[in-house]
């Protein structure tokens, strides 16, 4: 298994809050929001960490929560839009009091053969491959009053009011582009899709290689990085980074890279073992916003692009040929409007 299998096992996560609409989110769109997050580099690859360590042989499935086999156990931070993992400004709790319908959060959780490494290309999958978990848990934490008499539900008639809570942003559900041939320096345009009626503050994006049309299992966080990035909105260059300086841009628009350490797989020739080789998991950060960070302790509305009916082409170049999948997430100004019982997000 990877490294940070825990989160590679996640293909999506539905959100619904009381009565509102329901999102999507994928596991990697989750992921890179979490790493996002993160105030330092350290805290952004002790999430990596913690998401499990690499599993390299069959006696490492074998041994117990222990020291002897710390990869066994893994923890993954569920990013929604109206938390987060990052102690700078953490955001207000969400006002359940004010909810007469639950908080549904549904995971769905891809097959193991997707994620776990095996030996040889095109091999078939091994019928030893892990098929379930022992165990697993969600937790949750709450905030709880002294006095009940101080929730808002007590004391004002949300029937007839509304409070609304910022977040920090709304990431919209991942879309796709499969390039089944590219070659080495060549430019490959895509015309991206989705955006809905909003504010776009930034996109990411990021990139993985293809085997068979698949993202091949072990690979799942051994992103590709962009020689090149230009983004136009209606013919107009919003965004050109060229020589693969776009890590250097995204940096300006974070206290950290926009990459965090990982590690390639590969057969050790016994078919018994695999070794694991330094890696880098990048993406690009394409701003529309100019303040991308909030301080601690401080709430700024800040605004984006409004994409609605722009043609969005995006141009890319890839340092190797092959096939490739480019995925891109816009994330939006928005807010969470309580009344009458439920809530809904307003762009």
């Amino acid at each position: 298994m990877p490294r940070g299998w825990l989160n590679a096992m996640i293909a999506q996560v539905a959100l619904r809050v009381g009565g509102s609409s329901l999102y999507y989110f994928t596991g990697d769109q989750i992921f890179i929001d979490t790493l996002t997050d993160c105030e330092d580099s350290g805290k952004k690859q002790a999430v990596m960490n913690l998401g499990g360590g690499e599993l390299l042989s069959q006696a490492d499935f074998t041994g117990s929560l222990s020291t002897t086999a710390p990869g066994l156990s893994a923890s993954v931070y569920l990013k929604m839009p109206f938390n987060s993992i990052s102690a700078l400004q953490k955001t207000l709790p969400l006002n359940t009091d004010l909810l007469t319908s639950p908080v549904q959060i549904l995971i769905q959780m891809k097959n193991f053969a997707d994620v776990a490494y095996w030996y040889g290309a095109g091999a078939p999958v091994p019928s030893n491959l892990p098929q379930s978990f022992a165990s697993a848990q969600v937790n949750f934490r709450k905030t709880t009053l002294q006095n009940s008499e101080h929730l808002l539900s007590r004391r004002e008639n949300m029937l007839h009011k509304a409070l609304t809570i910022p977040l920090r942003y709304f990431s919209q559900t991942t879309n796709r582009t499969n390039l089944p041939s590219v070659s080495a320096g060549q430019v490959q345009t895509i015309n991206l899709s989705g955006f809905r009626s909003g504010s776009v503050k930034y996109l990411d994006i990021w990139a993985t290689k293809l085997v068979n049309g698949v993202v091949p299992p072990g690979a799942n966080w051994n992103f590709v990085p962009f020689t090149s990035v230009q983004l136009l909105i209606n013919g107009l260059v919003m965004y050109d980074a060229r020589d693969s300086n776009n890590a250097m841009w995204s940096l300006c628009e974070r206290k950290t890279p926009a990459q965090v350490d990982t590690t390639t797989l590969s057969s050790a020739g016994d078919n018994n073992s695999a070794v694991v080789v330094p890696s880098v998991m990048p993406w690009c950060v394409i701003p529309f916003a100019q303040l991308c960070e909030p301080m601690a302790y401080e709430n700024d509305v800040v605004m984006g692009f409004p994409i609605q009916n722009s043609i969005i082409n995006l141009a890319v170049t890839f340092p190797e040929g092959g096939a490739y999948q480019v995925s891109f997430a816009a994330h939006y100004a928005c807010s969470l409007v309580a009344t009458k019982n439920t809530m809904e997000y307003v762009f």
